[in-house]
């Protein structure tokens, strides 16, 4: 264990030394000398340049252990090689080597490749520790010390090492210990990267850690690092885009972000009208989107997409197209889902004009249908009394390719329910059934109803046993 022990304390002389001060010639210089055996670890000038270097050229007296480790992290140190790396398996090499002899040959490996700024393979070793550590339930919180190894041999090294400790926790939900590393690392007068920071905040968030991610927020703002463009946006999107939209906290995170000198962008405002929108707010949403355009400031369609959803389910087509067009009109080219809403809007009033003219223009502009699109259009067939055409268009499309899903069917079977063709709605029923498609009890419920309206009580009660059949029915 001696010569591992004495590997951390000699990084630091590496590290002081300035020999990674220039990566791209140091890792020509390594690079171009091959890695044998016979090779001894350091060359003559480095042996000068660093007087503890000679003890790797002796013969030191090793267990078997170590004698087996020992040329691992010789090549590694020595070649900075990441293939390695990316290959090696923390827990077969604890298999091979035993847990106290590799886990000190590991702190090396991660401090040298920090030092290099090879931050992909400071991942690749840590993750693989903390894959270990989850597997065999040990102390994820003596990762922070271990890998401190009593004092920081370097400030910018450690924090490299602890921002990417605090990556992997956070990556894998881990979030105790990565909020562990963040304060222990503060608690040594060292302050992590805030782009570190906003990725913890932004999986605290993903997994509806609320109120964690409000206290790292609160933290930061105080504390420091000083949250940047990216934190305000990451916590915009936690008061605009969770279940519970709260405006109030959201308008305070755009003020906020003004005192402290950061600049909104166009994500920052996308957001913030997203959450107007669904918040119930489409005036003042509108009221940011044309004040954005008198100010040139950027915008893009996610801008403008919340305010034509919005307008839409209200049924406000004029105000929805108005929009619309006014996004064009600021050269900025719609996208998919902004010619989708609007589609469908057209379509479930019956606006067949319209919804042929906006698909026209999603073909000039290079935007291809797809079986979202087509069922709204089967929709605003049926919705405009053009029953037959809408069938043809389903045919048609079957035809060339497209495979329709539950939802078309759906439409269709309750749309020809409701003018009571029941033998093109049936015959759709058994059609969706026979290509693996479970009807919903509604649809069931449509084709009985229609069915026993119009005198067919047989076909009706053959369909009231497929729904006890298909589990519809207790």
């Amino acid at each position: 264990m001696q010569i591992f022990k004495g590997l951390c304390s000699e990084t630091k002389c590496l590290l002081e030394s300035g020999l990674f001060k220039n990566r791209p010639l140091f890792l020509e210089k390594i690079s171009s000398r091959p890695c044998h055996s016979a090779t001894p670890v350091f060359s003559s000038e480095e042996q000068e340049a660093f007087p503890f270097a000679a003890s790797y050229s002796a013969t030191p007296v090793l267990s078997s252990e170590e004698q087996d480790v020992f040329p691992l992290a010789a090549r590694v140190v020595k070649s900075l090689d990441g293939q390695v790396i990316s290959k090696m398996s923390f827990r077969n090499a604890v298999k091979v080597h035993g847990f106290p002899y590799f886990i000190d040959t590991f702190r090396v490996f991660v401090h040298v490749f920090a030092s290099v700024g090879m931050e992909r393979e400071v991942y690749s070793l840590l993750f693989n520790v903390v894959s270990y550590y989850q597997a065999f339930d040990l102390d994820m919180f003596e990762l922070f010390p271990f890998l401190l190894g009593g004092k920081p041999p370097h400030p910018e090294i450690s924090i490299a090492v602890f921002d990417v400790l605090m990556k992997v926790f956070a990556a894998n939900s881990l979030f105790e210990s990565g909020l562990h590393v963040f304060y222990q690392t503060k608690k040594l007068g060292l302050t992590p990267s805030i782009r570190s920071c906003n990725f913890l905040l932004k999986c605290l968030i993903g997994k509806s850690k609320a109120d964690s991610a409000r206290m790292l927020f609160e933290d930061l703002k105080t504390h420091g690092p000083s949250p940047n463009v990216y934190t305000y946006s990451i916590m915009m999107n936690l008061y605009c885009r969770g279940q519970n939209v709260d405006i109030s906290q959201a308008t305070d995170i755009l003020e906020d972000m003004k005192k402290s000198g950061e600049s909104p962008s166009v994500t920052t405002y996308s957001t913030y009208i997203n959450g107007l929108c669904r918040g119930g707010f489409l005036d003042i949403a509108l009221g940011i989107v044309r004040e954005m355009e008198c100010r040139k400031h950027p915008l893009n369609s996610y801008c403008y997409n919340p305010v034509i959803s919005a307008f839409c389910q209200q049924g406000h087509l004029c105000e929805a197209l108005e929009v619309f067009e006014g996004m064009e009109n600021n050269g900025i080219s719609p996208d998919h889902h902004s010619f989708g809403i609007l589609l469908d809007g057209f379509c479930k009033q019956g606006d067949v004009e319209n919804s042929f003219h906006l698909v026209r223009k999603m073909l000039v502009s290079g935007v291809k249908l797809n079986i979202v699109n087509y069922s709204s259009l089967l929709t605003g067939l049926c919705k405009a009394g053009l029953h037959d055409f809408s069938l043809k268009l389903f045919r048609g499309l079957s035809a060339s390719g497209y495979k329709h899903d539950m939802i078309s069917y759906n439409t269709l079977v309750n749309e020809f329910c409701m003018i009571g063709d029941m033998d093109s709605a049936s015959k759709l029923l058994e059609e969706m059934i026979h290509y693996g498609y479970v009807p919903d009890s509604f649809t069931f419920g449509s084709v009985i109803r229609g069915c026993c309206e119009v005198g067919l009580l047989g076909k009706a009660k053959e369909l009231f046993n497929v729904m006890k059949t298909v589990g519809l029915l207790a």
